[in-house]
């Protein structure tokens, strides 16, 4: 379930070699040879608001609307290394799977969370058109990051979206008078119903 790679840091082949090891007993010198080691197996994140899930700060993610309706979300991905591009990953960003995880794909996902956002109206996000949003997300985030050697299987939110209490109030107030019209409408049907009866 691990890839290594073989740091050399000393001599003429100094640096990170170009191929991935894989499973099975590897020799080396630990005084002039460092072994980085990468999962690929899926790895699940989450990013929350919550002190008692994932990190004890917030860490969830906001991003706007095309009215510009403020949304702040809890995020899960679920991922994986490709085996083969990890000596490149290691190469390009020289940090361990964890810290990638919460810097660099956090920041792609957020700003692949906004782009997406910024053509949708806040009542498609949060209703009929949650899951077409969700898929947009994970195919230009796998769009973007599959050539690096990161595959995206999963985006989603963890519970509901917090959004700011007007907002609220105007969506509520909207499916409200939708509600109305569907009933008046019904109203209208049993009237003449009983009239032609």
């Amino acid at each position: 379930g691990y890839v290594g790679i073989k740091v050399n840091q000393y001599g003429q082949q100094k640096g990170v070699e170009d191929f991935p090891l894989q499973t099975g007993m590897v020799w080396y010198n630990p005084f002039t040879t460092d072994v980085e080691k990468f999962p690929t197996f899926m790895q699940t994140v989450i990013w929350t608001k919550s002190s008692t899930e994932g990190s004890p700060t917030d860490e969830s993610i906001s991003f706007n609307s095309v009215e510009g309706a403020a949304i702040n979300s809890d995020v899960t991905c679920s991922l994986k290394l490709a085996g083969e591009k990890v000596p490149h990953i290691y190469i390009e960003f020289r940090q361990e799977p964890l810290t990638l995880m919460h810097s660099y794909i956090r920041n792609e996902v957020r700003d692949v969370l906004n782009r997406t956002a910024s053509s949708m109206k806040a009542m498609e996000i949060l209703g009929t058109k949650k899951s077409d949003f969700l898929d947009s997300v994970k195919k230009e985030l796998n769009a973007r990051l599959n050539s690096k050697g990161f595959t995206f299987d999963l985006v989603a939110f963890s519970g509901d979206l917090r959004l700011d209490p007007q907002v609220t109030t105007s969506i509520n107030s909207v499916i409200q008078q939708t509600q109305d019209a569907i009933k008046a409408q019904q109203k209208i049907v049993q009237a003449r119903a009983e009239a032609d009866q």
